[in-house]
């Protein structure tokens, strides 16, 4: 039996299918292990071409044709079901390799309105677009169980809505909260490299190794790039609920601002324009978002302290590059629109368990700030959904209590304010480090 089985998903069927032949020639430059398995599905450009499935050995692999397959969940259960028969393993990694836009989807195919209808013509299909949904992710590892690690190689994925609907489906995440270089993304011959020479490492142990190699791979390079490893257990729903708390105190003090005619509407539109953003403008660095409430809301500091220590648990490791545009990228990013007028949230974010208000209050505190609704307004549209009041109440203080044996998280010195604004989200293309495609992009709502 192996210690561990690789289970690469080549998503492909775009623009980046030429890239994939890359990371095929780094595995092939590692040393076979009869430890390690190392399997791969690559999908094709054309979807007339067909999809190959193999295992990867030093110089070669035995990627065979397995027919024309769309790069859906039933294709990728149906990879991941094969593999797992054929090679028996202790632990087990899946790698969905794509273009990524954080909650949205992680098959972005192009960033500019009408994607999925071209892609549904080229598939000569109707109905659901073939991407595939964050939502549609927590079916896939129901499906598949016994994944230790899911890792993301693509772009914009590390979100705590991602983990929030990835719970105690696998026991640890690995994703990026910015965009990742086309034509490099992850180390894999030295992780792999990493892998057989220590096959018995535990998948903490692989996930801390994935994000340090990737560390190294990037030391002294111009690219702004991160990576984070995410534990999928407890400490997600911790985090949830201390983000809960947040949204629950900031609607509360937006509620009495607005009665007395203050300012807090506006120090919260503030602190999200200067909080650490990313690729896609509308995600935001939840703690950078944190350290700037506390700067001009302090009473509001015990939730925001909360919030900060309950994502240091959350995250096993954390990198970034030395890039001013990533300078204050902290692990976990989070969904949060430009403030901009007429702005309204993506229609779909309601469908993912981190938007329901018997979890989170995040999405109504959203719609207060957004689309400027009132928040008793809010709190009867919650309250319908939770059967509970929103104002005045201490929501799932058991859960968002720190823990005691954990080190706590202390508030930043105070920094300067960025120069960096964000603008108003446009389609337009993601920056692409060194002239390369990068795997991620804004995607019209």
């Amino acid at each position: 039996m192996n210690d561990w089985l690789i289970m690469v998903f080549l998503g492909g069927g775009n623009d980046l299918t030429p890239f994939a032949q890359n990371l095929l020639d780094e595995a092939m430059r590692v040393e076979s292990s009869d430890r390690v398995a190392v399997v791969a599905e690559l999908h094709p450009q054309l979807t007339t071409e067909q999809t190959l499935r193999g295992r990867i050995f030093k110089g070669k692999n035995e990627m065979r044709p397995i027919g024309v397959r769309n790069d859906d969940v039933a294709a990728i259960i149906d990879f991941v079901d094969d593999s797992m028969e054929m090679y028996k393993a202790r632990h087990r990694t899946l790698v969905l390799w794509d273009h990524g836009n954080g909650w949205q989807n992680v098959d972005v195919f192009e960033e500019v309105v009408d994607a999925t209808e071209i892609r549904r013509q080229q598939l000569g299909t109707t109905g659901q677009s073939p991407n595939l949904l964050v939502k549609d992710l927590r079916e896939l590892l129901d499906e598949t169980r016994d994944i230790a690690v899911v890792a993301f190689d693509a772009c914009l994925m590390s979100m705590i809505e991602v983990a929030f609907q990835l719970r105690d489906r696998a026991q640890f995440m690995v994703a990026s909260q910015h965009l990742l270089p086309a034509e490099r993304g992850w180390p894999y011959e030295a992780l792999l490299r990493t892998m057989t020479s220590n096959p018995r490492m535990e998948p903490e142990e692989l996930t801390r190794a994935t994000i340090d190699t990737f560390s190294g791979s990037y030391n002294g390079s111009d690219d702004a790039v991160t990576l984070t490893g995410l534990r999928l257990s407890a400490e997600v729903d911790r985090a949830v609920a201390a983000i809960d708390s947040l949204s629950a105190a900031l609607l509360e003090a937006i509620h009495a601002s607005d009665h007395a005619n203050g300012t807090v509407r506006d120090e919260v539109i503030d602190a999200r324009l200067h909080a650490q953003s990313f690729g896609n403008p509308e995600y935001i660095d939840i703690v950078s978002f944190c350290d700037e409430i506390r700067k001009r809301l302090p009473r509001l500091s015990r939730s925001t302290d909360l919030v900060r220590t309950a994502i240091a648990r959350l995250v096993v490791r954390h990198t970034r590059s030395s890039s001013a545009i990533v300078s204050r990228a902290n692990g976990v990013s989070i969904y949060f629109p430009n403030v901009v007028p007429e702005a309204t949230i993506v229609e779909s974010y309601a469908d993912l368990d981190f938007a329901n208000p018997f979890y989170c209050r995040w999405a109504g505190f959203l719609k207060v700030i957004v689309e400027g609704m009132n928040v008793h307004a809010v709190e009867k549209m919650m309250a319908a959904a939770q059967k509970s009041p929103i104002l005045n109440c201490d929501c799932a203080k058991a859960l968002s209590q720190p823990d005691p044996s954990a080190s706590p998280v202390s508030a930043p010195s105070p920094s300067p304010q960025p120069s960096r604004a964000i603008s108003a989200p446009s389609p337009t293309r993601s920056r692409s480090p060194r002239g390369a495609r990068a795997r991620g992009g804004r995607r019209s709502a």
